[in-house]
């Protein structure tokens, strides 16, 4: 299977040594490129991150959809992502995505970190979710933003899903210690 570089059913076989041989002179040159310009490797960093914390309905393979719905997309955006436009600014801030997926992060490591303690402990099956939330959100997240500068956003895709996992199990802690401290007044 390595050695061919077309499936049996006649596909691009990307595992093909050929190919593996091209990302390796791709790598090499992104070392050399990275060597000698390390300032502009860690301006595109920077604009990943910029790009990868905006909508996904911003993602120009969804355009086409979008202007389809129309408003709905703008109301969905100010819903679920938090848009708000500021005065003579371009482009809108989305406070769930600068703010509430940071800290919905930081809040599952503390999870993790002290998963057994407090009258709302995690049982080991929770606790290995977030674990596996917390590293495929940070995995995703730090490897899309050091090698791709566009189009970032689409990436969530793969990792929204975990991150409502840890707002369900914040909303459902959030609860239960009220309801702990109600039980004790």
């Amino acid at each position: 299977m390595l050695a061919s570089p077309r499936k049996s059913d006649g596909r691009p076989n990307f595992h093909a040594w050929g190919y593996v041989e091209i990302a390796r002179a791709y790598r090499r040159d992104a070392l050399v490129a990275l060597r000698a310009a390390p300032g502009t490797y860690v301006t595109a960093v920077r604009r990943a991150w910029r790009t990868y914390l905006r909508p996904t309905t911003e993602y120009e393979g969804v355009a086409e959809a979008r202007a389809r719905v129309g408003r709905w997309a703008d109301a969905y955006e100010a819903l679920l992502y938090g848009r708000v436009a500021l005065p003579r600014r371009q482009m809108p801030y989305y406070l769930t995505l600068l703010l509430g997926l940071p800290a919905l992060f930081v809040w599952g490591v503390r999870v993790a970190r002290r998963a057994q303690a407090g009258p709302i402990a995690l049982d080991a099956g929770a606790h290995a979710i977030v674990i596996l939330a917390l590293l495929n959100v940070a995995y995703v997240a730090v490897a899309v933003n050091a090698a791709i500068s566009t189009e970032n956003m689409r990436f969530r895709y793969l990792t929204d899903g975990l991150s409502l996992v840890l707002l369900a199990l914040l909303l459902e802690r959030w609860r239960r210690a009220r309801a702990a401290a109600a039980d004790r007044r």
